[in-house]
């Protein structure tokens, strides 16, 4: 009998554990079901002459699908969704970029691709993405207006990062007030196609009452800037404006100006970390440089949402963090906040929904409250605009001045 006690106990006690696993199944299985993914590519120059950039800014996706993750993903509708980044290599390279784009929407069927850093490489990208009504998200863009940038005859374009351009006015305001015996400028540029960019700055300066004395092109794969920055000084301004520079070149621009006698200020647009310069030239020689970047160490202005990107970084890669991640960052969030608002992964309904977002506020960046503008600039409201940074290095010390709300009618 108590054999017989000991097998009905046994095979009942099997029954219930088939039946439990039979509902943990079904319901791994519900969930599963529920819990997607959303495919998001990316085609940046992760090598080559701006590889520094193209790292940079592939890890800030990452860190925000990482951060977006772990807080339970996206709610598009019903449904939850994972997001999964797929970064791909452009090289700075157009047909690289081309093939690089073909297959994130023709292997990986990804139906939103960000990318590139020049504009030929946009322009490329765009080739592939628009016949598969792909949207393509620009990163970066240095012409505004040009054929790589947003408009009404680009439907599956739209731009989730301030341009330059829409921080020269920023960078000369402060320049004037800061400097106020400052009346002229010597300009330099990468040669790679910039005019637009070097006209509007040029424009802004005599806007504020600086004269342009001399404006000198180098290849965007020199090292050696002494010879740029002693024919800048033959003319003997009182400022340097060194323009969209990426991180390898400001530096050599700073000590190669300093180490030639210049002690005037500085000043660059592109929106690298100003604690790259002060590591690299040493206090004294960055003294009176600033421009669009953030350092995430300054003691001011520096808000919560900056730092949790910075401690993700540290987390994830454990070097030292680069702020161009924080646009990067900015970028995904931007288009996942229009994903949850279109209720939808259409890219037409999403770009569309983009396109509603004008009012302050609407959309959340790591730099404050955003909107869509440029309808008056462009014909379409599909370029964001958020606040930008101003820091300056002074006594060995960054301090982030300002977050400004750029105009962009």
């Amino acid at each position: 009998m108590r054999k017989k006690k000991i097998y009905g106990v046994s095979l009942t006690g099997v029954l219930v554990l088939a039946v439990v696993i039979m509902f943990c199944v079904a319901g791994y299985s519900q969930v599963a079901a529920k819990e997607k993914a959303v495919k998001i590519g990316s085609v940046m120059p992760i090598s080559g002459p701006q590889a520094t950039v193209g790292l940079s800014w592939a890890r800030g996706y990452e860190i925000f699908a990482d951060w977006i993750n772990d807080k339970g993903g996206l709610t598009i509708g019903s449904d939850t969704y994972m997001v999964k980044m797929i970064n791909e290599d452009s090289g700075m390279n157009p047909e690289v970029a081309a093939s690089s784009a073909t297959k994130l929407v023709h292997k990986d069927k990804v139906k939103f691709v960000i990318g590139a850093i020049i504009d030929p490489c946009g322009e490329a990208i765009y080739g592939v993405t628009a016949p598969e009504k792909a949207l393509h998200i620009l990163s970066f863009l240095n012409i505004p207006g040009g054929p790589a940038d947003v408009s009404r005859e680009r439907p599956l374009k739209v731009r989730l990062n301030i341009h330059n351009g829409m921080v020269h006015a920023i960078n000369y305001d402060y320049l004037v007030k800061a400097y106020p015996n400052v009346k002229t400028v010597a300009m330099t540029e990468m040669n790679i196609g910039l005019d637009p960019v070097i006209a509007d700055r040029k424009s802004v300066a005599k806007q504020h009452g600086i004269k342009v004395l001399a404006t000198e092109l180098y290849p965007l794969e020199s090292f050696d800037l002494y010879p740029v920055q002693t024919r800048l000084l033959s003319c003997q301004p009182d400022a340097i404006d060194i323009g969209n520079c990426p991180p390898d070149h400001a530096p050599l621009h700073v000590k190669a100006a300093r180490e030639l006698g210049f002690k005037g200020p500085i000043l660059y647009h592109s929106p690298m970390d100003p604690a790259i310069i002060l590591r690299a030239v040493g206090a004294e020689k960055s003294n009176d440089v600033f421009g669009a970047g953030v350092d995430i160490n300054s003691p001011k202005n520096v808000k919560d949402e900056m730092r949790e990107v910075a401690k993700w970084w540290k987390k994830k890669y454990r070097e030292d963090f680069v702020s161009d991640s924080l646009m990067a960052f900015d970028v995904v969030w931007t288009l996942c906040q229009a994903m949850e608002k279109a209720r939808s992964l259409d890219p037409e309904v999403v770009a569309s929904t983009l396109e509603a977002m004008t009012k302050l506020g609407s959309l959340q960046t790591v730099f404050g409250a955003a909107r869509m503008g440029g309808l008056k600039t462009f014909g379409v409201n599909r370029v964001l605009v958020r606040p930008a940074p101003l820091s300056v290095i002074k006594s060995g010390k960054i301090d982030l001045l300002s977050l400004t709300l750029p105009e962009l009618p």
